[in-house]
């Protein structure tokens, strides 16, 4: 079914790397939503927006991307991989994907998906 390929193929992540790259419990960022249940047929567009927010009380460069990620044999812990020259992380445009984000500031980000019209079920 092409819902099933779709999603199955869509297992990406919108990542919110941030520098320091070290764990802070002064540091902190939310999310919203945190995911999006997509069925986007080939030839479609999704228009989306995320909503973040600095949560800490230092200034945040933020970088946002979509990346492919999978389970860590072992540990089930998630694991980034290097996109394939195909991979549905290309379909994925930001319409701002660096910024720095102000303590306790809030951003949208638009995004939209592509599904190129030649991709197969």
């Amino acid at each position: 079914m092409l819902r099933a390929s779709i999603i199955k193929n869509l297992k990406y992540l919108f990542v919110l790397c941030f520098v320091p790259l070290f764990a802070r419990a002064d540091i902190g960022i939310a999310v919203a939503p945190q995911k999006f249940d997509l069925v986007i047929f080939p030839g479609e567009t999704f228009e989306g927006e995320i909503r973040i927010k600095n949560q800490s009380k230092i200034a945040l460069p933020i970088s946002v991307k979509a990346l492919p990620f999978g389970a860590q044999e072992g540990t089930g812990e998630m694991e980034f991989q290097k996109p394939e020259k195909s991979s549905p992380v290309f379909w994925f445009k930001f319409k701002k994907s660096e910024m720095i984000l102000e303590p306790e500031d809030k951003k949208i980000i638009k995004f939209e998906i592509k599904v190129p019209p030649e991709t197969e079920p």
